[in-house]
């Protein structure tokens, strides 16, 4: 069989001449992954601004994980992650979320576990790498307290100090993105977040006036979303991702379902020990 050959996807500012609405939003964990392999800059860019450091700071950032590009995923391979070697001495797993499908902290805590324990054997535990997972979602984590971006270590819970560094778990929710701090804005997390919630081209055209890296990143979006094998996968991905919310719906309903029978029944439950007592009250009466 013969082996497919890679896309090659070139810069390309041919988005600049248009309007209306994204034939995919950057929402598409497909395009998101596509396009922080497809242009180092652009994932070195965000890994600046996730990280809040200087991008003096980041020698080289290497994608561990690459995905050949145009070929059909399977269900399995649909966790589109992206694992990167930073500095050769950091771990960081960066995906993109859309559904919430009610287990973010439990997953995002697993891969974060199994990026540290990732030692060679033999290797002492001194040389773990720092350990960084970031999750980009389109939900809000946390209803009580919604933030803009988190960022969450292992602290002692008297003392509140730093337990190790090398274990963090992050998160950017794009839809309070009003509640951005000057740290996140001075940062340009901010402006990331309106890229990737763009609907249109003006939006997008808006966002690059004000970030260059932005600019060059929207560069490479415009022709990975004109090749058509990739728009493929990345249409097939929304299609899975509708039938999943779809399924969760189903299954949120049937839950409540039965919740309410559940009830119901601990409801006649209470009724009939009421009935009982009433008769066994009679009873005695009737024997007195």
């Amino acid at each position: 069989m013969e082996k497919k050959k890679p896309i090659v996807i070139t810069r390309n500012e041919g988005w600049k001449k248009l309007t209306g609405k994204l034939p995919v939003q950057m929402t598409n964990d497909y395009l998101f992954r596509a396009l922080l392999q497809t242009d180092n800059d652009t994932l070195q860019a965000l890994i600046a601004s996730l990280l809040g450091i200087d991008r003096s700071e980041i020698r080289e950032a290497i994608i561990e994980n690459p995905i050949l590009l145009g070929e059909t995923l399977t269900d399995k391979q649909y966790i589109l992650d992206t694992k990167v070697l930073l500095n050769q001495n950091n771990n960081l797993d960066i995906e993109m979320q859309v559904a919430n499908e009610g287990d973010w902290r439990e997953r995002s805590t697993s891969y974060l576990a199994r990026m540290y324990t990732d030692l060679n054997r033999g290797q002492n535990y001194l040389e773990a790498k720092k350990a960084i997972h970031i999750g980009i979602l389109s939900f809000t984590l946390n209803k009580e307290n919604p933030v803009f971006y988190s960022v969450n270590s292992l602290i002692d819970e008297k003392t509140h100090k730093l337990y190790t560094d090398k274990l963090q778990l992050r998160y950017v929710d794009l839809t309070k993105i009003h509640k951005a701090t000057p740290e996140d804005r001075k940062a340009g997390l901010d402006q990331w977040a309106r890229m990737f919630n763009a609907k249109t081209w003006e939006e997008l055209k808006m966002i690059a006036k004000e970030n260059q890296d932005l600019n060059n990143a929207i560069s490479y979006v415009y022709p990975l979303t004109e090749e058509r094998e990739l728009r493929e996968q990345m249409i097939r991905r929304e299609e899975y991702i509708a039938t999943a919310k779809e399924r969760k719906r189903r299954y949120d309903e049937a839950l409540k379902l039965i919740k309410d029978k559940n009830h119901q029944i601990k409801e006649m439950d209470e009724q009939l020990k009421d009935k009982n007592h009433q008769i066994k009250e009679k009873d005695e009466q009737l024997k007195d």
